[in-house]
This record gives C-alpha cells, sequence and structure tokens, in this order.
C-alpha cells in the first residue's frame, strides 16, 4: 500500500474467537482498500490471537498488538497511538460492516465536504434477523445524506457507525478513559460536541451484535460505568444537551440497574461508591431537565445516593432483629421506669430496646443504666448536652440493626403484646411505613380535646404510595404526622436521617421529619387496631399550659424548618413538583404557630409575641393565606398593629452650603436584609470617587436592616436615612429620587454591590459624552451551586455581547438592544441624569412586581443622548426568596398587566419612527406575552383573585390575554373610560399603516421568534409552540 492509509480501523479483541473472522473478513472485502486494520488482543484466553496472526500473514495491511488485559478503552488509545490514517473508524470484534462499500461511503462524504466526523445508519443482529435499531429509529437510521448537528442526534452509544479526522482527535486530546465499562460514551459525545455537527451518509454502515457477550459486573465496573456516566452528564449539561442529559441519567437510575447489578452481581465484594453518588447527582443539570420537561424521579435518586454500598444485604432469619425501638430520654425520671417496663416485658422478644439520654439533668441516665444491666437487648447512648429530640432519634437510627424502627416517647408506654402483634401487621403489609391505633391516656381534664386526640391518631386505614402519602399527612390531613404510632422499615429512617441536616429542634420536629419520610417512602399502609401504643397527654413534656416568650419563640422557629425542606426539595430539583405539600406543611407549623399566640400566650406577652411571628414568618409564602384564615387580617396589617415602624429622616452631614451637588446619587431601597446590607453598604463607601451621597430608604424592615443603616450613619457621613412604612421597591426608590442632589442617579439594590470605581467611571464616561441614560453590564454572584445550576442563565444574562460605540437617541437605542435580544430592563443597571429624570417627570409605578419593565420604557424612549459600556460594574446576588428566584404568582401577574397597559397607554400618547414603534411593539407583545404565560402557571385559588381587579383593569387583563370568560364582565356604565382605550387601540391596530408593518415583518418576527424559543426551551416545545400557531394544538392560556 503506497503513501499513508486513508483509514485506520482499529479493533479491540478479548475472547472473539466465534465472531473475529466475520468482523475482519467485513474489513478486508470493503472497496476502499486504502486501509490499515489495527488489532489489539487484550489478554484474550481463547483462539482470538490465532486468528489475528493468520490474517495478518495472509493481508500485510493487518498490524497485530498483543497486551495484558486492560479494558477496551487502553486497547484502543494504543491503537490511536499506532495509527497513521488520515481517518479513523473504530470496530467491536464481535460485529461487521453491512456492505462493501461502507468504508468508502464514509470516507468520500468526508473529504467532500470537508467533514471532521462522517456517520451512517446501523443495523441491528438479533438472533441471526438483521434489522433497523428497533429501540430509537430516528436516531439510528439516517433516510438522508446531508449535515446534521449533534444537537439533533443526542445519542452517546455507538460510535463504530462514524468516521472521525484522526488530526481532529489528536488536536483535542480526544481519547478513551480508563474505564472497564461506559468508556465509549465520553469519547464519542466529546468527539461530537467539539465538531459540533457530521456528515450523513444514506448508506447502512454497520451491524451491532445484541448480547455476544454477557455483561459481567464487578465493584470496578460498577464505579467505571458511574464514571462515566458522569463524564457525559457534565458534557450534556454544560453544552445543553438536553435530551442527551436526561436518557444518561436514566441508564443509571433505572431500578434493574441498582438492585439487578449492584445489590446482587457484586455481592461479598465491598465497594463505596457513596462519593461517586455525590458527584452524579452535583451533574445532575436540573434547569437543563426542566427544559425537557422530564423531570427525574428524585426519591429514588435520592433513595440511592443513600444506600450503603460497602455493606452487603443481610441475610434475615428467625434469630435476627426485627425491630429497633428507639427512645429519647430528657429529664424523664418520674416516667422511664413504665415505659421501659412495657418495652422489656413485650411478648415479642426479637427486639432491640435503643434508648439515648439527651443530657438529662435529672436521674433518667441511672435508670437507662441500671435497665441496661438487666437487659442485654437495652443499649444506652449517653449525650452530654441536651440538642434535641431529633438529634437524638437521629443517634438512635445510626446504631439501629433491626429490619425496623419505632419511635416510643419516654413518658409514654406500648401494650405488652404491641410488638407481637404490629410483626405481623408487617408481614401481611410490607410497607416503608406501617400505622396503628394509639390509646389516649388525658391527664389535662379536656374531654374535648381528647376525643379529637383519639381521632386524630387512629389511622383512616388506606393503603398509599408515591406522591399520594404527602397529599393524606398534609393536604388532605387524613392521618397524622406525628412519629408515633408507625413502624418504618429501617432503610427508609437512615435515608431520611442522612438527608435531615444537625440542629436543634425544640418543636415541630415530627411534622418536620415526617415530610421527609412520606417523601422518602415508597408506600404506606394504615390499619385500624386496638391501641397499641399509648399516648400520656399531659405528662412530661406533652401538655395545654401557657407558654412563655422564649417558648413561643421556638415555635415561630418553626419557620425555620420550612426553609430547611424547601433547601432541600431545591437541592434535589423538585422544588416546583412539591411545592404544594411544601406549602401544607408551612400552613400546619404556622397555624400552630396563631394558635398559640391566640390561646396560650399571656395578654402581656401579645404585642412583643406579634413581633416574634413577624419576625419569623412575614416574608413567608404562606403567610398571609394563613393570617387571614386564622386571624381575619393580612400579615401586613398584624404587623403594623405589633411593629412600630420608626418614621425619620436623618440627613447626610456633608457641607449642605457647598454650591456644587455631589456628583452621584445611589439610591438604596432597603427591606429585610440583614444578611446582606453589609456587604452592599460597604461597596458604596469604599467607592473610588468621593464625591457622592448615599441615600438610603427603609422600607418598614422588622429585622436588623434598620439598625445597620443607623451604625454605618456614624460611619460614613455621606449617608442619609429615611424611614418609612412599607410601601415597596417604587415608592422607596421615589422617595430617593426626591431628597437626591447629584448630577447622575445610581439605583442600588439592597442585596447587590457596586465594583469598587463603578460610580468614578460611569460617571466620568456619561459626563464627558453629556448622556442622559448610560447602560452597563453585571455579573451574577450565587448564593450556593444549587442556585447557579438551577439559574445558569443569569451568569452571562447581564453581559451584553453586541458593542454600542455611539450615542443615540433612546429610541433608536431602544431598537438596537431589542434587535440584539439584549434590551435589559433592571434601573440598577443605569446610570441616569437627574435632570433628564425631573423635565420629563418619569417615575417609579407604585405598588407592582416588575415595575422596572415600564420605568425602563418610559425612561429610554424619552431620551436624547443615550449609550452602552460593555462592562460590568455590578454584581447582582441571585438568593433565595428573591424576585428574581421566587416562583410567580398573581402579584406577578398583576405587575405584568399594570406595565403593559401603561406601556401600551404611553405608545399611544408619543409618536415614534416606524423603527422604534417596530421595537416598542416588540417589547410590549413580550409583556403581553408575560401576563399570559404567568396565569397559565397560577393555582385556581390565585385565578379567583382575578375578580379583585378594577373594571379598567379587568379590561386591560382580557385585551392581554383573550381571556373574556376567565371573569366576569364588568357593566358598560363600569367601562366607559376602559372602553375608550381600548378603542383607541383597535383604531391603531386597524389602521393601514400598522397593517402594511405587521405585514412586512410577519415572517421575521415569527423566525425571531422561533430562534429565541429554540435557545430558551428546545426543540420540542418550540415544534409544540409552532403547533399551536396553525391551529393544531390547544394553547392552555387561553
Amino acid at each position: 500500500m503506497a503513501g499513508s492509509p486513508k483509514v485506520s480501523v482499529i479493533i479491540p479483541v478479548y475472547n472473539a474467537e466465534k465472531y473475529l473472522r466475520q468482523c475482519l473478513d467485513s474489513i478486508i472485502e470493503q472497496t476502499l482498500k486504502e486501509v490499515e486494520i489495527i488489532c489489539v488482543d487484550d489478554g484474550s484466553t481463547d483462539g482470538s490471537v490465532h486468528i489475528l496472526k493468520e490474517y495478518s500473514v495472509g493481508d500485510p495491511r493487518i498490524k497485530v498488538f498483543l497486551q495484558k488485559n486492560q479494558g477496551a478503552g487502553p486497547a484502543r488509545n494504543a491503537a490511536m497511538e499506532a495509527a497513521s490514517g488520515e481517518f479513523i473508524a473504530f470496530m467491536d470484534a464481535d460485529d461487521y460492516y453491512a456492505g462493501p462499500n461502507a468504508l468508502e461511503a464514509l470516507y468520500r462524504a468526508a473529504k467532500e465536504h470537508n467533514a471532521l466526523i462522517s456517520g451512517g445508519s446501523l443495523l441491528y443482529l438479533d438472533r441471526g434477523k438483521v434489522s433497523l435499531a428497533a429501540w430509537d429509529q430516528e436516531s439510528y437510521f439516517f433516510d438522508r445524506a446531508g449535515w446534521m448537528n449533534y444537537k439533533e442526534l443526542q445519542q452517546d452509544y455507538h460510535y463504530q457507525r462514524f468516521l472521525f479526522n484522526r488530526a481532529f482527535l489528536c488536536e483535542h486530546s480526544i481519547t478513551f478513559p480508563d474505564y472497564r465499562r461506559y468508556q465509549d460514551p465520553p469519547f464519542f459525545v466529546k468527539a461530537m460536541v467539539l465538531a459540533e455537527r457530521f456528515y450523513a451518509v444514506e448508506e447502512n454502515i454497520y451491524v451491532y451484535r445484541k448480547g455476544s457477550t454477557s455483561a459481567r459486573w464487578n465493584a470496578q465496573k460498577v464505579c467505571d460505568m458511574l464514571n462515566g456516566t458522569i463524564d457525559v452528564l457534565e458534557l450534556s449539561g454544560q453544552n445543553d444537551l438536553g435530551h442527551l442529559h436526561y436518557l444518561t441519567a436514566m441508564r443509571v437510575l433505572n431500578s434493574e440497574f441498582l438492585h439487578g447489578i449492584i445489590r446482587n452481581s457484586i455481592s461479598g465484594e465491598p465497594v463505596d461508591i457513596s462519593e461517586i453518588f455525590k458527584r452524579f447527582h452535583k451533574a445532575l443539570n436540573f434547569d437543563l431537565l426542566a427544559k425537557e420537561r422530564k423531570p427525574l424521579d428524585i426519591k429514588y435518586l435520592i433513595a440511592m445516593e443513600n444506600i450503603d454500598y460497602s455493606e452487603t444485604p443481610a441475610k434475615t432469619d428467625s434469630k435476627d432483629v426485627m425491630i429497633s425501638l428507639v427512645v429519647a430520654a430528657y429529664n424523664v425520671e418520674k416516667y422511664l421506669p413504665q415505659c421501659l417496663d412495657s418495652l422489656v416485658k413485650q411478648t415479642y422478644q426479637n427486639i432491640e430496646i435503643i434508648c439515648v439520654n439527651d443530657g438529662s439533668a435529672d436521674g433518667s441516665l441511672a435508670v437507662l443504666k441500671r435497665y441496661a444491666e438487666q437487659d442485654q437487648r437495652i443499649c444506652v447512648i449517653a449525650k452530654k448536652e441536651n440538642e434535641g429530640l431529633l438529634a437524638a432519634r437521629k443517634s438512635g437510627v445510626a446504631q439501629a440493626h433491626g429490619q425496623y424502627v419505632m419511635f416510643v416517647d419516654s413518658d409514654d408506654y406500648l401494650e405488652l403484646d404491641a410488638c407481637r402483634k404490629i410483626v405481623a401487621l408487617a408481614k401481611e403489609y410490607p410497607v416503608d411505613i406501617l400505622q396503628f391505633t394509639i390509646g389516649v391516656k388525658d391527664y389535662s381534664n379536656d374531654e374535648a380535646s381528647k376525643q379529637w386526640l383519639e381521632k386524630a391518631l387512629t389511622p383512616t386505614g388506606t393503603h398509599l404510595s408515591g406522591e399520594a402519602i404527602l397529599e393524606n399527612f398534609y393536604v388532605k390531613r387524613e392521618n397524622t404526622t406525628s412519629l408515633l404510632g408507625k413502624l418504618y422499615s429501617t432503610a427508609l429512617c437512615k435515608a431520611v436521617y442522612r438527608n435531615i441536616p444537625d440542629f436543634y429542634c425544640y418543636v415541630g420536629e415530627d411534622i418536620f421529619q415526617q415530610f421527609y419520610f412520606a417523601f422518602l417512602g415508597d408506600t404506606y399502609r394504615g390499619v385500624k387496631t386496638a391501641p397499641l401504643y399509648w399516648y400520656q397527654r399531659g405528662l412530661g413534656v406533652s401538655n395545654s399550659q401557657r407558654v412563655n416568650l422564649p417558648k413561643f419563640e421556638l415555635y415561630c422557629r418553626m419557620a425555620n424548618l420550612t426553609e430547611y425542606v424547601r433547601e432541600f426539595l431545591q437541592k434535589n430539583g423538585c422544588e416546583r413538583q412539591y411545592e404544594t405539600y411544601y406549602e401544607a406543611m408551612s400552613v400546619r407549623m404556622m397555624e400552630d404557630c396563631c394558635r398559640i399566640y391566640e390561646n396560650r400566650l399571656g395578654e402581656n406577652d401579645k404585642k412583643p409575641g406579634g413581633r416574634l411571628l413577624c419576625k419569623y414568618w412575614y416574608d413567608h409564602p404562606v403567610a398571609d393565606s394563613v393570617m387571614q384564615r386564622c386571624m381575619g387580617i393580612s400579615m401586613k396589617q398584624f404587623a403594623a398593629k405589633h411593629i412600630e415602624i420608626p418614621v425619620y429622616t436623618k440627613l447626610c452631614r456633608t457641607d449642605k452650603d457647598s454650591l456644587c451637588p455631589p456628583k452621584v446619587s445611589i439610591i438604596i431601597p432597603v427591606y429585610n436584609v440583614q444578611s446582606y446590607l453589609r456587604d452592599c453598604l460597604d461597596s458604596v463607601i469604599h467607592q473610588t470617587i468621593r464625591d457622592i451621597e448615599i441615600i438610603c430608604v427603609n422600607d418598614g424592615s422588622i429585622d436588623e436592616s434598620l439598625s445597620i443603616l443607623e451604625e454605618y450613619f456614624e460611619i460614613d457621613d455621606r449617608i442619609t436615612i429615611i424611614s418609612k412604612e412599607n410601601s415597596g421597591p417604587s415608592a422607596s426608590r421615589n422617595v430617593g429620587l426626591q431628597y437626591a442632589n447629584g448630577e447622575y442617579v445610581l439605583f442600588l439594590d439592597s442585596d447587590d454591590q457596586l465594583k469598587e470605581t463603578a460610580a468614578e467611571k460611569l460617571y466620568h464616561y456619561a459626563a464627558d459624552k453629556n448622556l442622559d441614560i448610560l447602560f452597563f453590564d453585571a455579573d451574577a454572584s450565587y448564593e450556593s451551586v444549587e442556585l447557579k445550576n438551577k439559574f445558569m442563565n443569569y451568569e452571562t444574562y447581564y453581559h451584553r455581547r453586541n458593542a454600542i460605540l455611539e450615542v443615540l437617541t433612546g429610541p433608536q437605542l431602544l431598537s438596537e438592544l431589542e434587535r440584539n435580544g439584549e434590551y435589559r430592563v433592571s434601573p440598577c443597571l443605569q446610570m441616569i441624569k437627574r435632570k433628564h429624570i425631573q423635565e420629563n417627570q418619569i417615575a417609579f409605578y407604585d405598588g407592582i412586581l416588575h415595575e422596572d419593565n415600564l420605568f425602563t420604557f418610559e425612561n429610554l424612549l424619552q431620551a436624547e443622548r443615550t449609550a452602552v459600556i460593555n462592562e460590568a460594574y455590578y454584581v447582582r446576588r441571585v438568593r433565595e426568596n428573591s424576585i428574581m428566584t421566587k416562583q410567580r404568582g398573581y402579584a406577578n401577574l398583576y405587575g405584568f398587566l399594570m406595565c403593559y397597559a401603561n406601556m401600551l397607554a404611553f405608545s399611544m400618547q408619543h409618536s415614534f419612527d416606524n423603527a422604534a414603534q417596530q421595537s416598542m411593539r416588540t417589547v410590549i407583545e413580550e409583556m403581553r406575552q408575560s401576563v399570559c404565560s404567568t396565569y397559565g402557571r397560577l393555582s385556581q385559588e390565585e385565578k379567583n383573585r382575578l375578580s379583585e381587579l378594577t373594571p379598567i383593569e379587568t379590561l386591560w387583563f382580557q385585551a392581554a390575554s383573550g381571556a373574556s370568560k376567565i371573569i366576569q364582565t364588568p357593566s358598560k356604565e363600569q367601562t366607559a373610560e376602559a372602553t375608550k382605550v381600548l378603542d383607541e387601540a383597535a383604531l391603531i391596530r386597524a389602521s393601514w399603516t400598522y397593517r402594511i408593518g405587521r405585514f412586512i415583518t410577519f415572517i421575521p418576527r415569527k423566525v425571531r421568534g422561533g430562534v429565541r424559543c429554540f435557545s430558551e426551551h428546545g426543540w420540542r416545545y418550540t415544534w409544540w409552540r409552532v403547533l399551536v400557531h396553525l391551529g393544531l394544538k390547544e394553547d392552555p392560556y387561553k
């Protein structure tokens, strides 16, 4: 063979004598003769080496290399180093080419089209029959020749039907990882991602033989499988390959893989892959999966993470412990003997009793030790300090060896045959959570309360699975969330407590813990029995007496428990999916706080108690609804009755007689941001330009924000404090503008920061060019890795890629920014001349969310000189519970609606050229779509709030959404003014100039909209929207 070969065919060989001849013959018979065939025997123990040597003697193009068994990956890498062909093809030793022209078709396509990768169709050989790949014909069969983007393919298997440019592989160091399993997909995906596209041919190229080798799993192969999966997850997550990301994740989250391979195939061979599973979880891009509309089974994922793979499954027999009874004891010396006697005297002996002394100050520990000396089934864990019931139970479960766990309070007791009956029930109903009946011994002399409690502690006798368990406990409230009176599988208990962080919990621990049990548990069964467990109400810590302020604060801190649950859901990418249950749990907790406030808090403690209730629950998503239901007023009204917001103004102490006003006024609205405010203020007082004023508007904060402002007021004489009652960020910014004296104005959110040189550089740039508005960029600062994965778009959202170097009018700049897809509405990313704001009487719309949209729209369109500087001078914090990250509700819809209405009214009151009008229409249309999409996400309860709209607002909503049947149409007398406005809008839309403009721009608008939709949501959602526009699918927003 003269010169270098055109193609190097690489074949790793291991014990393939049965099929090897057919494989080699299919290569030798190729019409493309300028090939080299590199065979690497990977330590075969059959006759494979003999066959290779036989063929190499007959054909000099065949090169044979021998190595000790290392796996297919190292074998292929060794062959790639020896290869000299212009292109490389890979083949498995048990497969073969579909026809004699396969390599020629691939090589010709690659050369003619200058393709780094070319590929064809795959055939499938099963039981002697060759057919198209049955599992995914769309991905493995190409019915036409031409270029194809890898994003259209998104597959990671069967790379053997492709031809790869060798120089391309070498340049990018694309090799096979040293894995025993799943080494092919990381190689293939990396090559495809870097090449971005390949040239497809119509020919059938490769025949894949099914089931020629058996997969023998061991610990190393399991680890390699997971590591390879992580590689592909990272590549697909970083390159927006949502479909591939989902397919790859599901290969691991398949129960057959987990339980069939890991649990059974490698039993007896210890392997710890817990760290690998943590990496697997970290590699999952939940935001990308959400775009694909393919959420993972998060419960299964978490359960997978919590399997202890270093231990082989225990074989149970009659001598093994069936139930681990966990007893937490704290200062219960008086009641403990009765409890322990009921346990050690159980008629069923196959139990262990784990007693956790939680730092008792009485003789509880001595009692426990005395019983432990008499019964070897008792294990005593002695804590030096009191850590709370949750931590005590967590410690007890960690020591549990039984198949099941049951919690017993140390001032309660069991019937003597309880365990025998419960074990019988567990055998009859093998579920994760088994509930039985609790009896009540009430020492509080409250018969009505006792009857209610007995009913609550009796199960309804239902069988539940999946999310229905959460729904039953928290939404329907049919069964108690108490951990008592339930038998839990030990595996579930250990998974639950691995996911609950360590912290002190005094009250609310059961309703909190039960959420994790219900979330992670697959099955539940309630069985009505005679009382097997006796709950003694009025003894120990269970009573209904009055509470003092310190204890009431502990109840109020249940709000913190809801945060732990929310963080848990967010970490696992299922916050939206389980939002209903999270809110239902939060409602239960806040209702308890409200009831205690009403019924168990002394009159003299009501006002400070109200302040505590506001401190912990004021900003909670359920606060308003619970307060309305429990006390008949809104949370804001409740706060106004209990918290006196100081109303005052402290002006800055700079030289007020100076003829030169400050160059820049920095306006900071402040509301309950004690955790972030110091960072914000530090970034301002350390600006490199000294000649600024800092106007801080406290908007009725009920945390320590005002105290922090006072502290900084004493430090820096440029600070002005305006403290007022809460009225929202718009009103706060407007108040700040009233006090501003600077030549230019900067707005800064109190949880964000300015870069050190921001004010100086922006001022000089704006002043030198006499600008009305100067736009600039921002960097995103994520509060957690989970938030970054969830809101990854913010990392680049505030960076403009297109430079606009000249000074433009506001309408011209709007057209440019909108055309580039870089129109950003945040007023915090604008330096604005104060005179421009005053002369045009521009202000923020009070009382709504998303007011930035309207402010920037009106501000920019009235500006005469504007510019953009493509540098980031602002740091935007992406955190929990901010407007950026909160789930949208009715308030968001109302804000979008008011912006839409006022933007449309503004456009009708002012005249602009055609280009500006078109851009304005696009921006207004996007606002209308925000109204519609937000409406589509509302719960029915929030949709009912549309009845709160005024008549004119109702007509605006109908105009925006076409939803005339959603809410009651107001009378003609009520809507005269609204009808007039809508008629004016209709006249504009009916004009010939408007119609011609819409006709000319129809195709560009649809193409641009499609491109934007594709980039944001992927091709599946985009195709669905196309079908909606064509009338082939129903639009859920109409």
